[in-house]
C-alpha cells in the first residue's frame, strides 16, 4: 500500500516549472514599439506599403513573443492591438493630408480661385452689357459660341438656330451668366 501511495504522490507533484525568460517580454514590447514607429514613418514617407508590411510583421512577432512569455499577457496585447488598430488608421487618415509629403503630392485648390476670378471678371463684363447691344460673333454659334461686345469676348447662346462667324448680333436676354443673342437686322 505504501508503494501505491508513493506512486500517487509522485504522480500528483507537478513537473518542475522552468523560469520564464523576461527576454520574451522585453523583445515583445520592443517589437510592438518598433511597429508603432514604422507606422508613423509610413504616414510621413510614401514607401508604397513596404514599411507598413514591416510594421505589421513587427507587430505580429511582438505579440507572438508576448504569448511566449505568458498567455495572459499575449491575449491582452492581442486585444489591445485589435482595439487600437482602427483608431490608429483613422488618426493616420486624418493627419496625412497635413504632412509635408501629402501637400507636395496632392493638387492645390487653384481651380476654385480661378473660377471665382472668372466669375468676378464675367460679372464686371456683364455689368456693362444691356439687352439691345450690338456685337459680333467670333465663332459660329451652334447654339453656343463666342461673341465680342465692347472689346470683351463673351460666351453667348443663339436664340434660335445657328449663327455664322463674323455676323452682327444683338443681345436679347441676359439671365445670370447666360447671354442670348439673335442676328442683328
Amino acid at each position: 500500500m505504501n508503494t501505491f501511495i508513493t506512486f500517487l504522490g509522485a504522480a500528483a507533484t507537478p513537473p518542475p516549472v522552468e523560469p520564464t525568460s523576461n527576454a520574451f517580454l522585453i523583445w515583445g514590447i520592443v517589437l510592438i514599439a518598433v511597429a508603432l514607429v514604422l507606422f508613423v514613418i509610413e504616414l510621413l514617407i510614401p514607401t508604397a506599403g513596404i514599411v507598413a508590411i514591416l510594421s505589421i510583421l513587427s507587430l505580429i512577432i511582438g505579440i507572438a513573443f508576448l504569448f511566449n512569455f505568458n498567455t495572459l499577457v499575449g491575449t491582452i496585447a492581442c486585444l489591445l492591438t485589435l482595439f487600437a488598430i482602427p483608431f490608429l488608421i483613422g488618426f493616420g487618415i486624418k493627419i496625412w493630408p497635413h504632412t509635408f509629403i501629402a501637400k507636395w503630392v496632392t493638387l492645390k485648390n487653384e481651380k476654385k480661385a480661378e473660377s471665382k476670378t472668372e466669375e468676378l471678371l464675367f460679372s464686371e463684363v456683364t455689368h456693362d452689357l444691356q439687352p439691345g447691344m450690338i456685337g459680333e460673333t467670333i465663332t459660329p454659334l451652334r447654339p453656343v459660341g463666342t461673341c465680342v461686345f465692347n472689346k470683351h469676348r463673351i460666351e453667348c447662346i443663339a436664340e434660335a438656330g445657328i449663327i455664322d462667324q463674323n455676323t452682327k448680333v444683338e443681345i436679347t436676354l441676359i439671365d445670370g451668366m447666360q447671354i442670348k443673342v439673335k442676328p442683328y437686322t
